[in-house]
């Protein structure tokens, strides 16, 4: 009877006459009716009903709204029939589920699990500090971009400009000191604090690091120092002479890195093909003066040739 005489104080609060009536061993339930004939349910305005199987209903009969309200009181608490409340309604207007911990940076707190069978909306990130939508582990602890407050760990929505018609929201996934992504219970994927990702390793040391095979179908290196220098008249050439030197010394080209050097510290890509260029052009000058040499050989060659002739005529 603890419930029933409890909501018998919340009914008397409105100063509501209500009359409590057994209806007998027929039904065996108890009833308490509000601006109603006790004996007339149709008549009844609110209407509280403690069944024999132990369920107890509050029904309002009148098409309006059940209001719950301490106007100076306290919070609203329940509990299990123990004697002891497991949740409350404060009167700030917070929910608190199996726990009377009445934590003002909360409106809803469950200790426990939860589920939600349907969609949960969360609203795009705003420009008020402390209070932008999102999900996030840590509280009052967001940063600044584009206006908005993004939590510094967290999942949620911002708004997108393009500067086109393309504007809407974007989604957003931030951890202040990096984030990881895992399948299959192993790590996969991490972006650093400073930006770097790597896949397959946890300690990228570039701003990609890779740790397994990559295959593209293009793949465009930009390079601000193409050897097109080689050309120019200011350019100078080593001497074939001091090329075979070095490589009789050092068994690899001048200026491309040894066998040993690749294999401690790997390729640069748009490194090594600027130098190879660079000595695809030196191989071409070496062939021009080739040619030249070539050419002055041959013209040496006629007039001997033609000087013999002379000398066997005669």
């Amino acid at each position: 009877m603890k419930p029933l005489f409890f909501l018998i104080l919340v009914l008397s609060a409105f100063k509501t006459i209500a009359q409590v009536t057994e209806l007998g061993n027929a039904s065996g339930h108890a009833y308490v009716f509000v601006n109603g004939n006790t004996d007339n349910f149709s008549e009844s305005k609110i209407r509280i009903t403690k069944y024999s199987n132990a369920n107890a209903h509050i029904d309002v009969w009148d098409g309006n709204d059940l209001h719950f309200n301490y106007y100076k009181g306290n919070h609203i608490f329940f509990g299990n029939g123990s004697g002891s409340a497991h949740s409350m309604f404060a009167k700030e207007g917070r929910l608190m589920i199996n726990t009377l911990s009445n934590n003002s940076n909360y409106n809803l707190f469950v200790n426990g699990n939860s589920y939600v069978n349907g969609v949960l909306v969360i609203p795009s990130a705003n420009d008020k500090e402390g209070k932008s939508s999102g999900i996030t582990c840590q509280i009052n602890d967001d940063f600044l971009f584009d206006e908005e407050y993004i939590h510094h760990y967290g999942f949620g929505f911002h708004n997108f400009d393009a500067g086109s018609s393309a504007n809407g929201n974007n989604a957003y996934m931030s951890g202040h000191f990096g984030a990881d992504i895992f399948t299959g219970g192993k790590h996969r994927f991490r972006i650093t604090q400073h930006g770097k990702v790597g896949i397959g390793t946890t300690t990228p040391d570039a701003m990609l690091a890779v740790n397994g095979n990559i295959k593209a179908k293009e793949v465009k290196v930009t390079n601000e120092n193409w050897p097109d220098y080689v050309f120019e008249d200011s350019y100078a050439l080593k001497p074939l002479s001091e090329v075979e030197a070095h490589i009789k010394k050092y068994k690899h080209l001048p200026d491309v890195p040894s066998a040993k050097e690749i294999e401690e510290d790997g390729v640069n890509l748009g490194e090594s093909d600027a130098v190879l260029l660079r000595k695809v052009e030196e191989l071409t000058l070496y062939l021009i003066e080739v040619r030249k040499e070539l050419d002055k050989q041959n013209e040496l060659n006629k007039i001997y040739l033609e000087r013999i002739k002379k000398l066997e005529q005669d």
